[in-house]
This record gives structure tokens, C-alpha cells and sequence, in this order.
């Protein structure tokens, strides 16, 4: 949220998260911003905010832990107003794959993407891929789409 503020310039930011402890967490280390900086209790496959409200959307690794990882895809392309743009930094399949990353951390096995698959279910939802940059191998990278 700090950087969405700081580097960005955004006037305001509404965050969510699905851990009340990290909500709480937020809002103490957010506290200097203000009505800047609102944060909600809230899962990105059901944001509570109305349709076309937001100028951008920025995704930090969320879409790969979401089992319905394409019902938060349509969320986010509900909440964006048309022609706005969604910044998406995400972990693939290579990655979540990998023997050693498998045994240390947790994430949904089912329905996993590849860099690609993720690219064409964003426009399966409406959005035009702007570019990418994929990283290691494809275990994450970087992708800008924009609402149609």
C-alpha cells in the first residue's frame, strides 16, 4: 500500500486481506495515512466495492493461492473502471511445482497456471495483455492487463 501511495501517487488505496491479523497488522503500519489508506477484511474473490470504482488494481502473489483463482479475475475486472489497468505479479506452476519450494510452502495443487494460461484467462475475462516479464524460468513474473 505504501508503495501504491508513495510511488505511484494513487490519492487513496483500499487494501484487502483474509487474515484479520494481517488486516489489523495493516491498518497499525497504515495509520500515519489516514482515509488514504483503507483496509478490509475481505477475499479477492469477492471484493466488497461497487463495479468500475477503481483506476488500477495491483495483485502482490495473491491469485495463485486462490483455489477459484478466475473468480477473483472477474472480481478485479468488475471493480476496474473501463481502460483502467490491473498490475499482476504472480508465482506459476513451474514454481508451486518445485520439489523443494512443494515440501516448504503452501499452495492450492489444483488448477494451477503457467504464465501463458494466466495470460489467456485474463482475456477470457475481458482484459487486453499489455506485457509481461517473466522470470526464472517461468516461476513468476510480472503481467499488465488492461480492462476492455
Amino acid at each position: 500500500v505504501k508503495v501504491i501511495l508513495e510511488r505511484f501517487g494513487a490519492s487513496e488505496v483500499v487494501g484487502v486481506d483474509l487474515d484479520e491479523r494481517m488486516v489489523a497488522l495493516a491498518r497499525r503500519r497504515l495509520r500515519g495515512y489516514g482515509e488514504r489508506a483503507l483496509i478490509k477484511l475481505a477475499s479477492a474473490d469477492g471484493i466488497p466495492e461497487p463495479d468500475a470504482s477503481f483506476d488500477a488494481v495491483f495483485g502482490f502473489g495473491i491469485i495463485h493461492h486462490i483455489p477459484g483463482w478466475r473468480a477473483a479475475l472477474a472480481q478485479v475486472h468488475r471493480v476496474l473502471k473501463p481502460g483502467a489497468i490491473f498490475f499482476s505479479e504472480e508465482s506459476f506452476t513451474a514454481f508451486i511445482d518445485h520439489p523443494v519450494w512443494k515440501r516448504l510452502l503452501v499452495h492450492p495443487r489444483e488448477d494451477r497456471f503457467t504464465p501463458d494460461e494466466y495470460c489467456e484467462a485474463l482475456e477470457q475475462q475481458g482484459f487486453e495483455v499489455l506485457g509481461s516479464h517473466i522470470m526464472r524460468g517461468d516461476w513468476s513474473g510480472w503481467v499488465v492487463a488492461r480492462r476492455l
